[in-house]
């Protein structure tokens, strides 16, 4: 985010060097910055940011999930939902969706219809990352009594 607070931007680093100033390149600029409103803690930002390769998904405090295209263009795929961890696949067109309900859905990563539940684990779970395979979608569930476990549910 800018100085202001008015305008954010994605940037690119290399995997094998530290992500510096001299080392990252602007991927996106000029975005609005409360797309990127996520809270306080930094694994809560890490399991929020999602790509397919072009795009960047995002889920921030507005409940919403936003994919930010190339161009700076952003677009709401899914309001009214408090995702805790996104994933997208790019061979299927799906994003993947995790809640701190213990939810797991699915929708098409173009915004194209509404997320459909594929599983939910119990109610006070938090859902904390999302992987996937041809199969399965894994997610790694914090308990509430500060457990964790991974669940594969079938695609």
């Amino acid at each position: 985010v800018d100085s202001n607070g008015t305008a954010a931007a994605v940037y690119g680093c290399p995997v094998t060097a530290p992500c510096t100033s001299t080392t990252r390149r602007t991927v996106i600029t000029g975005l609005d910055p409360s797309v990127f409103d996520f809270g306080s803690t930094l694994p809560d930002a890490l399991a929020l940011f999602a790509s397919d390769g072009a795009n960047v998904y995002v889920s921030d405090n507005a409940n919403q999930v936003v994919r930010v295209d190339p161009s700076g263009a952003q677009k709401t795929l899914v309001a009214g939902v408090a995702a805790t961890a996104i994933a997208v696949d790019p061979q299927t067109n799906e994003i993947f969706l995790g809640d701190d309900g213990g939810r797991i859905a699915r929708a098409p990563s173009d915004g194209s219809a509404p997320p459909v539940t594929i599983s939910t684990c119990s109610g006070n779970d938090l859902v904390f990352w999302l992987a996937f395979d041809a199969q399965n979608v894994y997610a790694l569930v914090y308990e509430p009594d500060g457990s964790s476990a991974v669940y594969a549910i079938k695609r």
